[in-house]
């Protein structure tokens, strides 16, 4: 997963697109590959978010908070925004679209789903004059991740 993301967290990208890309990459692997899905089930039941037992969580955390430290210097975010509980936010809302969806037996909706939970949490996030950028953005990155029959008939029953 770490691999996977990488270039997603490339310092010359702007931080916010990053953690958004990973956003839908993470739930793209575990729609795609059932031994990430395994994975993720295992860490949410044993290691939970202890990083120094090797918790993906916990690594989300860091880097989604490493992220965000990242976007409040550059404007992206508000600069009243705490990056730790930013960072926690992004994994709670990953962790509850991974369960909802497979509990749902809809992973492949995931990334879908991720756009509408980033169309409502960007206001708290994002300056106002960003916000129609970073909907944009997130509509857009979906495009990568979702083919775009799924985005229309997707659309249609929303």
């Amino acid at each position: 997963m770490s691999t996977a993301c990488a270039g997603l967290v490339d310092s010359r990208s702007p931080a916010l697109e990053s953690v958004i890309g990973i956003s839908y990459s993470v739930l793209e692997l575990a729609a795609s590959d059932t031994l990430v899905r395994v994975m993720y089930r295992l860490q949410m039941e044993v290691d939970g978010s202890d990083t120094a037992r090797g918790s993906v969580f916990g690594t989300w955390g860091n880097i989604f908070e490493h992220l965000f430290d990242r976007a409040i210097e550059h404007g992206d975010v508000a600069d009243h925004l705490d990056s730790a509980n930013a960072s926690l936010l992004v994994c709670e809302m990953l962790a509850g679209v991974l369960m909802v969806s497979e509990a749902q037996s809809t992973l492949e909706s995931a990334p879908s789903r991720m756009e509408k939970v980033w169309n409502t949490v960007l206001p708290s996030l994002v300056p106002p004059h960003k916000l129609a950028y970073f909907r944009e953005f997130a509509a857009r990155s979906l495009s990568s991740f979702v083919p775009s029959a799924d985005m229309v008939s997707d659309s249609l029953t929303v």
